[in-house]
């Protein structure tokens, strides 16, 4: 009698590869970049299934081959990269991809990381605490207005309510 033997699939604890980690980098910012940048962010690991079939419809040949119309690791990478929003995680991005890990560091992501360090130096960091309640447009939003400083206490839907009214039109 044939049984089912389980085949480990590329997410089973046992198909894992060996990676680096940083576990006093993942302490200090919550995470740990070696899980994303040990890797080759060029090649998808996504396979479909493609069907050759004849005329009539009937199978002439099935096999896998990667599937071109999902992202590498190199996208997904970058997406993240895009989202940091401090600069201590952009130092400890850089010391994993430049230091910790086994092979050179790859000029692309040295190039993104200093790319978005550059835009957190332009732009600022986030805060670490947002204040609570709704939230109110920037100072500069207003720089260009009539003069109505009223509206910069006023909440984005209190904003639109008013206009409708003034406008003549009725509130949302």
């Amino acid at each position: 009698m044939w049984g089912v033997v389980p085949v480990p699939s590329k997410h089973s604890p046992s198909s894992t590869q060996d990676r680096i980690e940083c576990p006093d980098i993942a302490e200090e910012i919550g995470h740990d970049p070696a899980r994303f940048l040990d890797h080759d962010l060029m090649t998808s690991e996504y396979q479909r299934l493609e069907i050759e079939r004849d005329s009539s419809g009937s199978v002439v040949e099935a096999r896998t081959v990667p599937d071109r119309y999902c992202s590498t690791g190199a996208a997904f990478v970058k997406s993240i990269i895009s989202g940091i929003d401090r600069l201590e995680v952009i130092d400890a991005w850089l010391e994993v991809e430049t230091q910790r890990l086994d092979r050179g560091p790859r000029k692309t992501v040295v190039a993104e990381l200093n790319q978005r360090r550059a835009e957190l130096e332009e732009i600022g960091e986030r805060p670490d605490r947002l204040p609570e309640g709704p939230r109110r447009p920037p100072k500069w939003y207003h720089q260009d207005d009539d003069g109505d400083s009223d509206d910069e206490q006023l909440t984005a839907m209190e904003q639109l309510e008013k206009r409708a009214a003034t406008d003549g039109g009725e509130s949302p």
